[in-house]
């Protein structure tokens, strides 16, 4: 909280980010490692706060943070086939693809900032079901394995909700942009929204299907496929292929 009231003010320092950061050893080693990850491209290594927070943006600083807290709430839950650092990794991994994504769009900071932390706390509603609600949601795991479903398919059956609804919901109840919690909700049934133009919403989506593509696991389900007659309305049907290959030639640089 101290950090995004930093960011909000009129003239937010880089310093007191800095130092902020630096109180919470958790914190400053997470915002390190993302800074230091292949999703950014920095050209050198980073190794203090001060120039992570310069080399990131404030508006990443914020999406880091924010994703910090609340996988910090997670650590050290485990479950068969499930795990918070699991998820905290397919958050980087989908973060990575929809930055790059909303780069080829060349969209601004604020709306990228908005996709990449929804991508990275999309699944946050599974943390939230697996640690309150453990024998559901080992059921649900097992009802998407043996039903051929998907994991969001299979919670509204065990729970009468998605995990990505529940995500959503607790996003909105912190007051968070409404971009990035349509783009949690919505992100595996784009066509709900009733915006029809290029979004974080589309970039997650496209960003989380090609990561299942990309980062095969044995997570238990079907997965996500992309809603293509929501894509042709949003107009980017004809980039697909051209985003596939331009992401596998970002993944072979950087890795």
């Amino acid at each position: 909280m101290q950090i995004s009231r930093e960011l909000s003010s009129e003239d937010p320092s880089i310093e007191a980010i800095a130092d902020l950061t630096l109180q919470d050893p958790a914190l400053t080693a997470k915002m390190l490692q993302v800074a230091n990850s292949a999703a950014f491209g920095l050209p050198d290594k980073v190794s203090n706060p001060f120039d992570a927070v310069q080399f990131l943006g404030l508006n990443a600083v914020r999406s880091i943070a924010l994703s910090a807290h609340v996988f910090r709430e997670f650590e050290g839950m485990r479950l068969k086939n499930f795990s918070a650092l699991q998820v905290w990794t397919e958050g980087m991994r989908c973060a990575r693809l929809t930055r790059h994504i909303m780069r080829m769009k060349r969209m601004d900071d604020s709306p990228t900032e908005d996709a990449c932390t929804a991508a990275m706390l999309r699944n946050v509603g599974k943390l939230m079901l697996a640690k309150n609600l453990p024998e559901e949601f080992e059921q649900m795991l097992h009802v998407a394995q043996s039903e051929n479903l998907s994991q969001s398919e299979a919670a509204k059956k065990v729970f009468g909700a998605s995990h990505v609804g529940v995500a959503a919901y607790l996003f909105g109840l912190w007051g968070l942009s409404a971009p990035m919690v349509e783009a949690v909700a919505l992100h595996l049934t784009p066509s709900e929204s009733e915006t029809r133009a290029f979004s974080p919403l589309t970039a997650l989506h496209v960003a989380h299907v090609f990561a299942q593509e990309i980062w095969r696991d044995d997570s238990p389900g079907k997965p996500t496929e992309l809603e293509l007659p929501y894509l042709k309305s949003v107009g980017v049907d004809h980039e697909l292929a051209g985003w596939r290959t331009e992401i596998k030639k970002m993944l072979a640089k950087k890795d």
